[in-house]
This record gives C-alpha cells, sequence and structure tokens, in this order.
C-alpha cells in the first residue's frame, strides 16, 4: 500500500494498490514524488496526489 512505504522505497514508474473513497481498490503508477505521491490510476487515467506525511 503506496502511504505506508517511506519516500526513498518508492521509484518512478512503481505500480502500486490505492484505496479510493468511492471505489475502494485501484491500480496505480507512481508518477511524480514532488508534493507528494503523484499517482495515476491505471483503469482510469485520473490522477491523484498522496501526501508524503500521510
Amino acid at each position: 500500500v503506496l502511504p505506508k512505504l517511506l519516500e526513498r522505497e518508492v521509484f518512478l514508474g512503481s505500480g502500486c494498490l490505492v484505496e479510493t473513497k468511492d471505489a475502494g481498490w485501484q491500480r496505480a503508477v507512481v508518477i511524480s514524488i514532488s508534493r507528494g505521491f503523484e499517482i495515476r490510476l491505471i483503469d482510469t487515467g485520473a490522477k491523484q496526489v498522496i501526501p508524503v506525511n500521510c
């Protein structure tokens, strides 16, 4: 689960599972780590940002 990883343990392009409020668990890819973990959901293409300190 992405929020439980340390920032130094995550690499761009890493696949992960992300729990979303409305759709449960979804597959995602890390696309940026500049302002938290910015991910793109694989099935919908939507972007989300997960704060580093969550």
